[in-house]
């Protein structure tokens, strides 16, 4: 039992160093495990002046399956989850315009109607005419938006813990905002 808390101290020393010397090709590996186990490819695709980054796994045949991350997160937010799904659907998670790898400029709109607009032009340059579209936080909004604006490009929508929906009791949150407070 001895050797193998020797060996086990070691090897969290070694991690403890890795993360505090080259934190970043630690975050490559774990992004790159969690791709892998998702069995999910890192593409691109022109978008009218934008690349779009996104990842993509599963039969191009099956029906797509969409995902949109949220605020301040990206694309790989999917990967812990794409094992589930892939083996169903294709699944295409995107980083939207103002994250991830994708485009970030100050002086265009990022506000929910642009952003389901960009998804349909997304969705258009994929070839894809109906989907299956999920969103989670902001995400959910847009996907949301989306349904509203393009009900017709839709088989189903799911929303995650989304942004965009308002309760029946407001909260502390929303009436600090009111009253022009930011929390």
């Amino acid at each position: 039992m001895g050797i193998f808390i020797t060996i086990l101290g070691v090897v969290m020393v070694g991690l403890i160093a890795l993360y505090v010397l080259f934190p970043r090709t630690l975050f490559d590996f774990f992004r790159s495990a969690l791709r892998k186990k998702g069995k999910l490819t890192a593409k691109s695709i022109r978008v009218g002046d934008m690349l779009w980054p996104y990842l993509e796994g599963g039969s191009p045949d099956a029906e797509p399956l969409v995902l949109l991350h949220g605020f301040g997160a990206d694309k790989d937010n999917w990967a812990a989850y794409a094992s589930e799904i892939v083996g169903k659907y294709r699944l295409i998670a995107p980083d939207l315009p103002g994250f991830g790898e994708n485009i970030r400029d100050i002086n265009r709109d990022y506000d929910m109607t642009t952003q389901a607009a960009r998804v349909r032009d997304f969705l258009d340059a994929m070839g894809i005419e109906k989907c299956h579209i999920g969103g989670n936080s902001m995400g959910g909004f847009v996907s949301l938006r989306f349904a509203l604006d393009y009900p017709e490009r839709l088989i189903s929508m799911t929303l995650f813990n989304n942004a965009g929906v308002v309760g029946a009791n407001e909260s502390k949150l929303q009436k600090e905002a009111q009253d022009g407070n930011n929390p």
